[in-house]
């Protein structure tokens, strides 16, 4: 029986920490949604069903995953705010995980929420050809950070909520009447 050879070599093109960081990024997404399964589909009601009232949806944690990755991967290094159209589609202002608060969710496959997914993260890719140097310190209002740090930010985000979508999704087929 062979064994598997499973890889995060970093990724050609991009400069170091970052391309190491970056295949990192991208195992930690292959490996959540392989748990999700190869052919893995859900209808509309399933992106929108909530375990409690005014809780998450897998639609909302998508939205929210792939909004962050947005903010901190494309427009924060850019020095730009995200646009009308993002904020819009991410739904920014109306999801606080904080607070918490999750609003409906847009009723689409999961398909739609992967497409953005993937398409945000062809972006991300392209947007780190031209990142500052790792060490490059950003000086907010609140606190200082290196753009290393919001990389591995990234990194461990995206890998907290694609538990949770898990997890999620786990929970709706366990409150389902069996079919």
């Amino acid at each position: 029986m062979a064994l598997d050879h499973i890889d995060a070599a970093p990724l050609a093109g991009y400069p170091e920490p970052y391309a190491q960081m970056l295949a990192t990024l991208e195992d930690g997404t292959r490996e959540w949604l392989g748990e999700l399964g190869e052919d893995f589909e859900l209808p509309p009601e399933a992106m929108t069903w909530r375990a409690w009232p005014e809780g998450p949806s897998l639609g909302c944690q998508m939205l929210h995953l792939v909004g962050v990755e947005v903010f901190w991967l494309q427009a924060f290094p850019a020095g730009r705010k995200l646009t009308e159209e993002e904020c819009a589609l991410y739904l920014w202002d109306d999801i606080d995980v904080d607070e918490p608060r999750w609003p409906e969710a847009p009723a689409q496959p999961f398909s739609w929420y992967l497409n953005l997914l993937h398409e945000a993260r062809a972006k991300t890719l392209e947007a780190a050809k031209s990142w500052p140097e790792p060490e490059h310190v950003f000086t907010g209002t609140w606190r200082t950070l290196t753009m290393r740090w919001v990389v591995g930010h990234e990194i461990q985000h995206e890998s907290y909520h694609g538990g949770q979508i898990i997890f999620l999704n786990e929970l709706r087929k366990r409150s389902q009447p069996e079919a």
